[in-house]
């Protein structure tokens, strides 16, 4: 078996919870999202909302398959298995587009229904509450983005392709004797 570079163990085992942690949040979404757990009148009229309900049950769907296929190329990517690092590639490239389309339907379709229910509840500091709700959606992004991004980084280095290709580089202990 080839030696296995510690970015990759490190992406690997980071997947591994990471995507343990995304299949328990996906049976959350839906019994959350199907069942809500008491009235919230920011909330209840977006779980009203059929577009909302569409969105959120296909975005769990994709959520599901997407860390399944995380945690499959974790392990595989221990084990150096080469289909492994295309699966971990496939895998941040969905989660990216997942972030960008995620972050677009966010602020043009949920963040103004919130603003609406927020400033129809009658609080004196719905604007303040909503630039809150725009940052942390925006910082949400952002922090669900760094994953996928150090996958496209580090399983595309020359030595993590090598090793997942078997490729051994020689040792790097040898020191020719200076010139005479």
């Amino acid at each position: 078996m080839p030696e296995r570079p510690t970015s990759v163990l490190v992406l690997a085992i980071i997947g591994i919870i990471l995507a343990a942690l995304g299949l328990f949040g996906s049976a959350f979404s839906c019994i959350t999202l199907f069942f809500p757990l008491a009235p919230n009148p920011i909330l209840d009229p977006l779980l009203h909302d059929h577009v909302y309900i569409a969105v959120m049950a296909t975005t769990v769907g994709i959520g599901v398959m997407t860390n399944l296929l995380l945690l499959t190329c974790s392990i595989g990517s221990i084990r150096m298995k080469r289909w492994a690092r295309l699966g971990m590639n496939i895998y941040a490239c969905v989660a990216l587009l997942q972030v960008v389309l995620g972050l677009i339907f966010n602020f043009v379709y949920v963040f103004p229904k919130m603003h609406e229910a927020i400033s129809a509840s009658g609080a004196p500091n719905a604007d303040a509450v909503y630039i809150g709700t725009l940052v942390g959606g925006g910082c949400g992004a952002f922090v669900g983005a760094l994953f996928p991004v150090c996958v496209l980084i580090f399983f595309n280095r020359r030595n993590v392709v090598d090793a997942f290709n078997g490729i051994v580089p020689p040792d790097s202990s040898f020191q020719p004797l200076p010139p005479v």
